[in-house]
């Protein structure tokens, strides 16, 4: 069983399974190791996370997946119109604009301020680090995740491992 953490609330009572992205009270399970990773839960029934796997960090928008590789992928903060959005970009295409808001998290934190209270923040700044893809590719681990273990939709087009 692969349960990730809730990004929001890392220590509450609601985890993710990855094998059928449906959210569980952890408090009715036993015994789980927590795999690497987390997700949030916005408007509606969508989910969005990010969790390790044998070929990297795997993004993850309801049951579309994306592997992030560096200099290919980022997370943009932006406005569009008076809607502030993130603006995910993948290998030179626009895949998803998520409604957000972000610049609550910004006058909140300020500017340079601490942006791991936000997932978006946290996401758009974790790209472009190297420590990040290192964590999220894990290597030797019997355990590690395959991603086509998954019922997530992937498009050939998007996926190299598909």
């Amino acid at each position: 069983m692969n349960i990730i953490r809730n990004f929001a609330d890392p220590n509450g009572s609601h985890c993710l399974l990855l094998n059928s992205l449906r959210e569980v009270n952890v408090t009715s399970l036993r015994s789980f190791p927590y795999y690497r990773g987390f997700y949030i839960k916005l408007g509606g029934n969508n989910l969005t996370g990010i969790f390790a796997s044998t070929e990297g960090p795997l993004f993850f928008f309801n049951q579309d997946l994306y592997l992030l590789e560096k200099g290919y992928c980022t997370f943009d903060l932006k406005r569009i119109g008076q809607e502030p959005v993130v603006h995910f970009i993948w290998r030179e295409k626009s895949i998803l604009q998520i409604p957000h808001a972000w610049p609550l998290v910004i006058q909140k934190c300020g500017k340079t301020g601490n942006y791991t209270a936000d997932f978006f923040c946290w996401l758009s700044e974790a790209v472009t680090s190297e420590k990040f893809y290192s964590f999220y590719t894990l290597k030797n681990d019997i355990k590690a995740i395959k991603p086509n273990l998954f019922n997530f939709k992937c498009s050939k087009k998007l996926l190299i491992f598909v």
